[in-house]
């Protein structure tokens, strides 16, 4: 389709998709007239998610009748059904179908601190510890054994490590989270919840079914207490820590929840996290991968607490190294992220980056976001754009709006809201917001992505730093990355981040740049770390040798490969070094030639700092596009000069009517120069094109002529659909006992169980 075309009228393919929530018991009729709503509301059709208050057993034949019902109601609408791979999340129990089998249970490493009197040998232990506690910091650690805990000295604790299998809870059904460390394991969930589907619609694969999100699976937390503490374990851990660092986990086990001796940085805890994030990638995300590849569906959705370097080694180690193995990568970004009124949150910027910077890497088309969850029913479509838009310019292209609730009947009510669908009166409206993005969505999947800053991640530093509720070291190495990417933002240097563990399986010297798979790089900057990989440390040499820019940031890495290190303090001495700094850092990227492919200056002549920009370039056509956005709703940006790369017409794309113009612009040298401003919420799209149009106008410019205060003393409304009046308080009575309340029916539900000494409905209860 030729783009203007598409650009004008785009398909459900740009189109968002909600989370439908399936929580209730499905009818056919109803399933049918709901997405015939979803397509009356400009969406391009919906994920399918057994959620909170589901009454129709899941993954029966009975499901499957509504799964095949929706995929033939889908076709008939021209949009798109995509699968969800769990009852509820996180993705892996299959609802506890898969982990009736304790084979397949979550393992957990467990820690009890006791007093040496208390301790008595069962000959279950992986390791037996004397040491002095204080918090979350131990020293004068030494292996025992068991008859050896009797010569603890005064103040000593033993600690004793086992291996337990997670506990049974209603939030899978009574029975456990899947051992998703475990590739047996995963391999039982994709027979379970993956062929089960292929089964019954394999043949609408690939076409009306592109597609499946499997939702925060992790590898389980660390916790510690007073009394112990739990971490992430896997019965094959010992042995694959083994074969890949040469030494015994089992012989350093304190080291994965405490400070031992002093020692802020830990090779132990670097290797251990290293070591989870290879089994849950591989065999989780490397397994899944495949098996959607094989069968013709894009490998959707996102890994739990992308957010930080903290939360991320924490449940998932990298969230990269999982990515990698996805056909449509995925985020999660919960709650008004990026809004500046009050009860908005700072957006999380590197969540996007993450994600976009493997997708560039990989060539995937697709960026999903999983958005809008948390925000309440007070959300504006004023908002709805403002969070999208800056993770546009970061790269989403594939919207997934949470939440839109198939009833509301029951604890369904209670779930996050807003619902994005009928229960909501503006529902007839929402192609607005729609239409607007869905053409945003088509012009910034043209061509590639151009970037020619790559950014050294710095997770491995994170996990050699991260212990139970550690705070001083970890603190400042999240607060000097999030520095960094900020001011990389802002100054409009956009870039990609590279995992060090891709750059040694995918990273090599071309020329005077560095490739990391299908992406090329023209400068290479290093972040402050504790370590950087050996394999890093030779390819940025390689790198340098050729003629190539390597920038470090101070602080340096002390470590290479985890042991004290002069070797990366040598290197910056050979390339550039710089403190983190706006104008050094500035300085150092401009020396290289073209490196800030889009400028957005003010009438000052700085770069104007609330605006986010996405430069695609397609090569087939020669034409080169940005998006740009204001991050902020509640000022004006003033006049501003946009300079970006390309020979030809200017034009200016307006996704919210599909009109295109001719921009207020002018040929500067190798690219061009483009006057415009942008109000709270607002954004840009320029093309410059190649093959110049002769029948575009400029954008009509409006003048101020006068305002009039509108004053009345009343307004008419008008309905356009019945009112609803809830009946939400009563007084209850038990068993013809006394009269109580008013109370709220939830808590009234809750007392009347109390009474017959059922469980209480909410949103961890066993279903259906």
């Amino acid at each position: 389709m030729y783009l203007r075309e598409l650009f004008s009228s785009p398909p459900s393919a740009y189109r968002g998709k909600p989370f439908w929530a399936w929580n209730g018991l499905l009818a056919e009729d109803e399933l049918r007239r709901q997405i015939r709503i979803l397509d009356q509301m400009g969406l391009g059709g919906a994920f399918m998610h057994s959620r909170v208050g589901l009454a129709t057993p899941y993954l029966s034949e009975e499901w499957f009748d509504m799964v095949r019902a929706c995929v033939d109601e889908a076709r008939k609408n021209q949009v798109e059904a995509w699968l969800y791979d769990e009852d509820r999340w996180p993705s892996g129990a299959a609802g506890g179908l898969v982990t009736r089998d304790v084979r397949y249970r979550q393992r957990r490493l467990q820690l009890k601190i006791i007093d040496p009197e208390e301790f008595e040998s069962n000959g279950e232990e992986l390791g037996i510890f004397l040491a002095r506690v204080d918090g979350n910091r131990a020293s004068g650690v030494r292996q025992v054994r068991p008859e050896e805990v009797a010569k603890a000295a005064p103040g000593e604790k033993v600690l004793v490590f086992y291996c337990k299998i997670a506990d049974p809870s209603p939030w899978y059904n009574n029975q456990t989270y899947l051992d998703t460390l475990s590739a047996e394991a995963v391999h039982r969930f994709i027979e379970v919840t993956y062929e089960a589907y292929a089964r019954n619609i394999g043949k609408d694969f690939g076409s009306t079914v592109p597609g499946i999100f499997t939702d925060e699976p992790n590898h389980g937390d660390l916790n510690l207490d007073a009394h112990g503490g739990e971490a992430p374990w896997t019965e094959k851990l010992p042995d694959a820590f083994k074969e890949r660092y040469g030494y015994d986990l089992l012989s350093y086990l304190p080291e994965v929840f405490f400070q031992v001796d002093g020692e802020e940085f830990s090779r132990v805890r670097r290797d251990y996290h290293d070591c989870l994030t290879y089994l849950f990638s591989r065999n989780f995300g490397e397994q899944t991968g495949k098996w959607c590849e094989e069968h013709n569906l894009l490998f959707t959705g996102h890994v739990l607490a992308e957010q930080t370097l903290r939360s991320q080694t924490s449940v998932a180690g990298s969230t990269m190294r999982f990515y990698e193995f996805m056909q449509a990568p995925g985020i999660d970004i919960l709650c008004g992220q990026g809004l500046t009124r009050p009860g908005g949150c700072p957006p999380e910027y590197a969540t996007a980056k993450q994600c976009s910077s493997v997708a560039h890497q990989f060539g995937r088309k697709w960026i999903l976001s999983e958005l809008y969850g948390c925000t309440g029913w007070h959300f504006t479509f004023a908002e709805h754009k403002a969070v999208g838009d800056w993770q546009a310019a970061l790269g989403v292209n594939l919207r997934c709006q949470h939440l839109s609730w198939y009833t509301m009947a029951g604890q369904a009510k209670r779930d996050y809201p807003a619902s994005i669908f009928f229960q909501s009166p503006w529902w007839r409206d929402y192609p607005v917001v729609e239409d607007y993005f869905a053409r945003v969505g088509v012009l910034i999947t043209q061509g590639e992505p151009v970037r020619d800053v790559a950014v050294i991640h710095p997770i491995e530093s994170a996990w050699g730093l991260f212990y139970a509720d550690v705070k001083g070291p970890l603190d400042e190495l999240e607060e000097r990355f999030e520095t960094l990417q900020n001011l990389l933002l802002e100054e409009h240097f956009d870039f990609d981040y590279v995992d060090e563990d891709i750059l040694f399986r995918h990273g090599s010297v071309e020329g005077d740049c560095l490739r990391v798979a299908e992406a090329k790089y023209r400068v290479v900057v290093v972040p402050p770390m504790s370590t950087v990989r050996e394999s890093t440390r030779k390819v940025l040499a390689e790198l340098l040798e050729a003629g190539g820019k390597v920038v470090f940031v101070e602080p340096v890495p002390g470590r290479v490969d985890t042991l004290p290190s002069e070797g990366a303090e040598e290197m910056a001495e050979r390339a550039v070094r710089i403190p983190l700094e706006r104008k050094p850092l500035v300085d150092a990227l401009l020396r290289v030639g073209r490196i800030r492919r889009v400028s957005i200056k003010t009438q000052e002549g700085e770069e104007f700092r609330h605006g986010l920009y996405m430069l695609r370039h397609d090569a087939e056509t020669g034409r080169y596009l940005a998006f740009i956005c204001h991050t902020r709703q509640d000022e004006e940006s003033g006049p501003l000069t946009v300079r970006m790369p390309g020979k030809g017409q200017v034009q200016e794309w307006d996704p919210e009517t599909g009109e295109v113009f001719l921009a207020d612009a002018e040929q500067d040298g190798e690219g061009v120069a483009i006057r415009t401003e942008l109000p709270g919420v607002g954004s840009r799209i320029f093309v410059v094109e190649p093959n110049p149009r002769q029948d575009l106008m400029p954008r009509p410019k409006f003048e101020e002529v006068r305002r009039q205060a509108i004053k009345r003393q009343r307004w008419r409304i008008l309905r356009d659909e019945p009112n609803a009046f809830p009946l939400d308080i009563a007084e209850f009575s038990v068993s013809g006992g006394p009269w109580q309340g008013p109370q709220e029916v939830l808590k009234i539900d809750m007392a009347v169980r109390d009474a017959m000494g059922l469980p209480h409905r909410g949103g961890r209860m066993c279903q259906p």
